[in-house]
């Protein structure tokens, strides 16, 4: 099983909804946050920037359309996630989760998550298969 946290703004590479590390950048940039708030938040972002690897395919022009889904045994990275997306709530910004049992054509992998290009169907939308 693989999850992915998100916000309801397609992202122009991917075609994709936004992932909750852009959401969140975004609002750590905005100057709406109270002190503590971006305090916590930056703390969280520089856990993930220590304990998550950027798959590197994300840099390759060739998988613009790549996403990165966590694995439902990354236990402490999803608890960390967790954490970022009540701090995200919090400030107006909705976040969804999605799962699936498989998430596309994967293109990177380590021990806690996967970045794959979705499957299409042949109208071009994402689909799933659970």
């Amino acid at each position: 099983m693989y999850l992915r946290f998100t916000v309801p703004v397609k992202d122009a590479d991917s075609g994709s909804p936004t992932g909750v590390f852009t959401a969140a950048y975004t609002l750590l940039d905005s100057g709406e946050l109270a002190e503590y708030e971006q305090a916590r938040l930056r703390e969280l972002l520089d856990w993930f920037v220590e304990h998550l690897r950027v798959p590197p395919c994300l840099k390759d022009a060739q998988n613009p359309r790549a996403i990165c889904w966590f694995g439902a045994e990354a236990r402490e990275h999803l608890a960390k996630v967790w954490e970022l997306v009540w701090l995200l709530r919090e400030n107006g910004v909705i976040v969804r989760m999605e799962t699936a049992a498989a998430v596309g054509d994967v293109v990177y992998a380590d021990a806690f998550q996967v970045a794959a290009t979705p499957w299409r169907d042949r109208r071009g939308k994402r689909r799933w298969r659970r």
